[in-house]
């Protein structure tokens, strides 16, 4: 004698069990949607990853504690660079190239532009130097000093 198969619908619209009859006994099968929702794991480890990345470069980009010697200058009068007056700090590296660094509007800085804006000094700054996006250098000045 065959045994056929025997489907008993749930009645529940997003799916639910049913049951099935074979020869060896009665089982129930799981069928429609289940309502736990599945994340992706992947997702959530690659934000964390690029949370971090951004702070990591966020704290490079600022933070640095640095000791520039050089002169100051007006980025629009002695430079002219600049559409506006701007207080920058041209300094070598240890190749013998040009590095400007362009100093982050503060109180400091509005200090050191009122003796520079017209002349160019030699001078010590201090402060949590930085770059751009595009490459620029700056500096965030939290002292300065002339030289003699």
């Amino acid at each position: 004698m065959r045994n056929f198969l025997k489907y008993k619908p749930s009645g529940l619209a997003s799916g639910g069990d049913s049951w099935v009859a074979s020869g060896a006994g009665a089982f129930r099968v799981g069928i429609g949607v289940h309502s736990k929702k599945q994340t992706n794991n992947n997702t959530d480890t690659n934000m964390k990853l690029i949370t971090i990345l951004a702070l990591s470069l966020a704290t490079a980009a600022f933070g640095e504690d640095v000791t520039i010697v050089g002169e100051a200058k007006c980025g629009k009068c002695a430079l002219g660079k600049s559409e506006k007056c701007h207080t920058v700090v041209v300094t070598k590296d240890k190749d013998g190239n040009e590095l400007v660094y362009w100093v982050v509007d503060n109180d400091k800085d509005k200090e050191l532009h009122e003796a520079v804006c017209k002349t160019t000094k030699d001078v010590t700054v201090v402060g949590d130097a930085g770059q751009k996006t595009d490459g620029t250098k700056t500096i965030k000045i939290t002292s300065y000093e002339f030289k003699k």
